[in-house]
């Protein structure tokens, strides 16, 4: 139901929802009258409303409508999710309208608790490996068949607990230094990212849970967990990234019409191309073209068909109207700040060029031991 309880909008999001429910209550006092006249109701799913701009139903929804249940709408439930690699929305998120939760009401159970997770590709992806890590509840398809793993989790009363276990953190420890659980939890990031990991258990990869080697020296592994660090930094962080690290070379080339504070001068109309075949060059809409725009800003790549972070950026700006319940999902709408998307862009290429020097300086991989089982967050 991602077309109702997702959207760029706060505000869109939240009046999508009491449309949902307002016809659902509608057909449920409906239901309740033709049943206190003696209607014989033999099918609930032909009895109710198809108007798909009015409802989406699912089994779940059906069986609640079935038990005459009330849902009311919870202002607590419009939360923030990473729906895809750096594109956020906004969720309802609630067990009536969502599909699946898993364990994520024990990983964010309101919006005052924080947590990061962690997540890894999935056994059977066929877009390669991917890891990425949030602070805000991800989508299933954020990456492809992800598992995450969380630094935190909380009890149904509200406790926080540690999400890596003794056993991880024992393992992950040597004579010189007992190490914690937020050194095990970024020292694993470090080492995912690094390139003679990925070589070395390719295949791996593609077939099993990951499974993460302790390396041979404390020093190694202190240098993975900076890096680890680092990386989640600036992955968590992305959207306050100091603009004055795009590189040198890149070029904004901004025309004279419009007036530059104006939203529609940074809005975009339709998809984000390049300018031909030239991927140094992108076109951000009427006003704007961006140029210089390094190689370095394609090698970091994640995600459902491999994308590079300002392909997915120029991918999921464009705002679409869904054909089947005419809801608009305007990602101009997620930020008050007219530049949002803008900025946005020029952060990504700031992103993959800062995440590759890090990369770049990781040490290499000396496996000390190597675990018969996946020693990961619990």
């Amino acid at each position: 139901r991602d077309r109702w309880c997702i959207n760029p909008s706060r505000q869109a999001l939240k009046n999508n929802i009491k449309t949902l429910l307002g016809t659902y209550h509608s057909e449920l006092a409906r239901y309740e009258e033709a049943l206190a006249c003696g209607e014989q109701v033999t099918s609930v799913m032909n009895f109710v409303t198809k108007d798909n701009q009015k409802i989406k139903w699912t089994q779940d929804l059906l069986r609640y409508f079935k038990n005459k249940q009330v849902i009311t709408f919870d202002e607590n439930g419009l939360r923030i999710v990473h729906y895809r690699p750096f594109a956020k929305r906004y969720l309802y998120f609630a067990k009536e309208l969502n599909w699946s939760r898993y364990r994520l009401p024990l990983l964010f159970p309101d919006p005052q608790y924080s947590n990061i997770l962690l997540g890894v590709s999935g056994i059977g992806s066929r877009a390669g490996f991917s890891c990425f890590m949030v602070d805000q509840i991800p989508d299933l398809d954020l990456i492809p068949k992800a598992r995450w793993f969380p630094l935190y989790y909380y009890t149904k009363a509200g406790e926080k607990k540690d999400g890596v276990n003794a056993e991880t953190r024992q393992y992950f420890s040597y004579s010189e230094k007992a190490v914690s659980s937020e050194e095990v939890f970024y020292y694993i990031y470090g080492v995912l990212h690094s390139k003679d990991y990925r070589s070395l258990f390719a295949h791996n990869l593609l077939k099993e849970l990951t499974r993460v080697p302790k390396v041979a020296s404390m020093s190694d592994f202190m240098a993975f967990y900076e890096a680890g660090k680092k990386l989640a930094d600036l992955h968590l962080n992305y959207e306050s990234l100091d603009l004055g690290l795009l590189p040198e070379r890149v070029n904004i080339e901004a025309g004279e019409q419009g007036n530059l504070s104006d939203k529609e001068y940074y809005r975009v109309s339709k998809k984000i191309k390049h300018v031909g075949n030239d991927n140094s060059v992108i076109k951000f809409n009427a006003h704007i073209t961006i140029t210089g725009i390094p190689q370095q800003a394609y090698e970091y790549t994640l995600g459902i068909g491999n994308r590079a972070p300002v392909e997915w950026v120029m991918n999921m700006t464009q705002p679409k109207v869904d054909n089947k319940t005419q809801i608009t999902r305007d990602p101009h709408l997620y930020d008050e700040d007219p530049k949002y998307c803008y900025h946005l862009l020029l952060r990504a290429i700031i992103l993959a060029c800062e995440t590759m020097k890090i990369i770049q300086e990781l040490p290499a991989l000396a496996v000390g031991e190597y675990p018969s089982v996946a020693k990961s967050v619990q």
